[in-house]
């Protein structure tokens, strides 16, 4: 995979490089697919492709998601059929999970005075231990409906790190018993460790006892005696909401913070999670309570929502910053998936691969809009994986399998300063938070972007290569993604891609398509590159968009595998490597598409190459050098020849550009990984 010094450009439009590189790729086996990226498309133009196998389209507009993503592609002659990947249907009647998204109150002011007494006690009271069998009323007014009542709770299980408590309020046959809470008590309390090396372990406690509070009954009411459960359910949820209280001026607050008033606050006063034992912990009436641990992937799933917005508070409570800090959904809930992943295994998340793979899921569903369908979990649940995977291989994690991102995270979006370690202020002067979402964050600390993060992800999804960055780091719960293909209209819009979706679509790699009227788009080609021998240590490769790498350290070519190329075959450019000295005679004749020649060497090494006869396109260079001949980077210059008066070239003093009889030239600036802006074209002073 040749993406480090590689890239394309289109009709001399800018292209920008996607993603970064960890190092440069070992190389790849011809018979897989190649991702060739294109961006940046002007709506109305007309780009030609070739060679391509698949083609990713991918919603490039990342947070607005009012703006759709199409394209319309042509071919000559009939069109191909598009084919579809078999797809498993997902049975209608089974089980989906969902959470509740409780709101999150404005925060409108902080007691710096309770902040100063409190200091670390605030996250870490000691306040009255329960006991088994201890009572209280668990507020249930959190998100209206059915779900507006009290519950009277009984604690059944005090352990290390969480008390378990079930319900007198629900029909007795979905109450949770003793043995049951123990079973769910000793499971949280062995896996809390790896919580805290992961997530961190700094929850907000708000009732002062040093545990969790985990709140076991029927969230949504869907028991009915006698019959098994199907469609939709609530699982379990946090709500911050849990924790607030009352302070000594009737304030909801939690810790210092104080919040904005709301008729939704429970003030229970306590960090709990919530977790549903009907239908979760067994749905048919042979099952009813038998299947406990059915619930733990939810309750560290919650418990990740949990730490958080602890997170988030406490470090606005310890460095007195202006701006309480909300992770966004779709990342937020990456995260707690990857709290499944890590603590229950890659099983218990298998459901979010199934939704994918199968044809519930609907194609060019966003990434970073969070709407809370299964598609979204699907998408959110693939990219923390994926965050994961790459930090993993990126040679900046602490842990072995890059599960440090996470916490990193966490720290990066809360710190005080800005990504240089300084602080910083508003208008007035006063220090708030850096103000970058943890998407930025997340693409920081992979060193590249928000833009190219998203490609990147989508090009790994449809990839899955086992190393790099277009791939899980070969783990083998990935094995099972398979990202479906959408069927493709010709001389029609291909739309419906979402902000930050993406979809997939199958070509036909012997024919040359057109694409225009690209929208919001940048284009991912997936083409099978035959890199083949053109000499001694010297070899070829076709870009999709007729660009014709040669490439090695090799001084002559002595074959012209290319002028055998099918019929229709468009070369728009050639590229040669420094060391080159020879090329044969016509080895570039009846390339009637050739734009220019790009050279890597010094003017010297130019001038030197024995062009035979037949190459009069290559009258063209394209590379600049500095005042001592030495090799600068890539300019396009239309030259004609090379024994004419000299003009200063646009972007650089220290070099002249030759040029013979022609009325124009062009000029392109090109760093290592290739063009950064368009062609312009200046007239002859």
């Amino acid at each position: 995979m040749k993406r480090v010094s590689k890239i394309l450009s289109i009709a001399l439009s800018a292209v920008l490089l996607l993603g970064a590189l960890s190092g440069v790729a070992e190389a790849k086996a011809y018979d897989e697919l190649t991702p060739w990226f294109f961006n940046e498309l002007d709506e109305g133009n007309t780009y030609t492709i070739q060679n391509v196998e698949k083609l990713l389209v991918v919603n490039d507009h990342i947070w607005d998601e009012n703006r759709e993503g199409s394209f319309t592609i042509q071919t000559a002659g009939s069109a191909p059929q598009a084919a579809q990947y078999a797809q498993d249907e997902l049975p209608v009647s089974g089980l989906q999970w969902s959470e509740i998204q409780p709101d999150l109150p404005e925060m409108i002011g902080r007691n710096d005075a309770a902040a100063a007494e409190g200091g670390d006690a605030l996250y870490s009271q000691s306040g009255a231990a329960c006991a088994v069998n201890d009572t209280l009323t668990l507020k249930g007014a959190i998100n209206g409906g059915k779900r507006e009542r009290d519950l009277d709770m009984v604690c059944l299980y005090v352990g290390k790190y969480c008390t378990v408590w079930g319900t007198t309020s629900d029909v007795k046959a979905i109450q949770l018993g003793g043995e049951q809470a123990a079973k769910i008590g000793t499971y949280f309390d062995e896996k809390y460790p790896t919580m805290k090396a992961t997530f961190g372990d700094d929850f907000e406690d708000a009732d002062g006892d040093g545990k969790v509070a985990i709140m076991c009954y029927d969230i949504g009411e869907d028991y009915k005696e006698g019959e098994s459960f199907s469609g939709t359910y609530t699982g379990g949820f946090f709500d911050m909401k849990d924790m607030i209280r009352r302070d000594e001026d009737n304030d909801p607050v939690i810790g210092s913070v104080i919040f904005g008033e709301s008729t939704a606050y429970p003030d229970n006063g306590m960090d709990c999670i919530r977790i549903d034992t009907y239908p979760v912990m067994g749905d048919t009436p042979d099952t009813l309570m038998a299947n406990v641990e059915n619930c733990y992937s939810t309750l560290f799933h919650e418990f990740q929502h949990m730490l958080n917005f602890s997170s988030g508070l406490h470090n606005f409570e310890a460095d007195k910053t202006d701006d309480l800090y909300y992770m966004d959904t779709f990342l937020n809930e990456a995260f707690s998936m990857a709290a499944e992943h890590l603590v229950c295994g890659s099983n218990s998340t298998a459901s979010r691969i199934d939704r994918f793979n199968g044809s519930d899921y609907k194609p060019g569903s966003p990434l970073t809009t969070w709407t809370g369908s299964l598609d979204n979990y699907a998408n959110s649940y693939l990219f923390g994986q994926y965050l994961r995977t790459r930090y993993k291989q990126s040679g900046l994690a602490d842990e072995a399998d890059g599960s440090d991102f996470y916490r990193t995270v966490y720290d990066w979006c809360t710190d005080p300063t800005n990504l240089n370690g300084e602080p910083v202020y508003d208008e007035e002067g006063n220090q708030i938070r850096y103000n970058g979402n943890a998407m930025d964050v997340a693409a920081g600390l992979l060193q590249t972007n928000v833009f190219s993060l998203t490609v990147d992800f989508w090009t790994a999804v449809c990839l899955n290569q086992s190393s790099d960055v277009f791939g899980f780091a070969g783990e083998d719960w990935a094995n099972a993604i398979q990202m479906k293909t959408s069927g493709i209209s010709f001389d029609t819009s291909n739309g419906g891609i979402a902000n930050s979706g993406a979809k997939l679509y199958e070509l036909d790699a012997d024919r040359t398509y057109t694409i225009t009227a690209a929208k919001n788009c940048t284009l991912v080609l997936m083409s099978r590159m035959k890199q083949e021998a053109c000499g001694e240590n010297i070899t070829w490769e076709l870009a999709p968009n007729g660009v014709l790498y040669i490439e090695g350290d090799g001084s002559a070519i002595t074959s012209t595998p290319w002028r055998d190329l099918p019929a229709g075959t468009q070369v728009t450019s050639v590229s040669l490597p420094a060391g080159l000295t020879s090329v044969p005679e016509n080895a570039f004749a009846g390339l009637d598409m050739l734009d220019y020649v790009a050279f890597a060497g010094t003017v010297a090494g130019w001038q030197a190459i024995d062009f035979g006869s037949g190459n009069d396109a290559v009258t063209r260079a394209a590379a600049t050098f500095d005042k001592n001949g030495q090799f600068v980077d890539y300019r396009f210059i239309d030259i004609g020849s090379l024994d004419e008066p000299s003009y200063y070239g646009e972007y650089s003093r220290d070099v002249d550009f030759s040029f013979g009889g022609a009325d124009y030239f062009r000029v392109m600036a090109f760093n290592q990984n290739g063009p950064i802006d368009s062609a312009r074209t200046f007239s002859r002073p």
